[in-house]
């Protein structure tokens, strides 16, 4: 978590995010403000299956919510 953009947490305190509670909010986060390094952290530290079902929910423009899903297509294709 610490590695992540501080960016990403303009308007909460880095501390108060878990990644495995906050998945949504996180990714959503990460998918519209992050950077490439961002998304290599997120990938290698949350299982594919929990980012195919947090997808569903996600408030993201069409664009980003398609990239995740590809990512998630090919990852479980692998």
């Amino acid at each position: 978590m610490d590695s992540l953009s501080p960016e990403l947490f303009w308007d909460v305190k880095r501390e108060e995010v878990s990644p495995s509670k906050h998945l949504r909010w996180l990714t959503e986060r990460i998918l519209v403000y992050g950077r490439w390094r961002d998304w290599c952290l997120l990938i290698a530290n949350t299982p594919v299956a929990e980012l195919k079902n947090v997808s569903p929910r996600l408030k993201v423009p069409a664009r980003a919510k398609v990239f995740l899903e590809n990512y998630v297509e090919s990852a479980l294709d692998a």
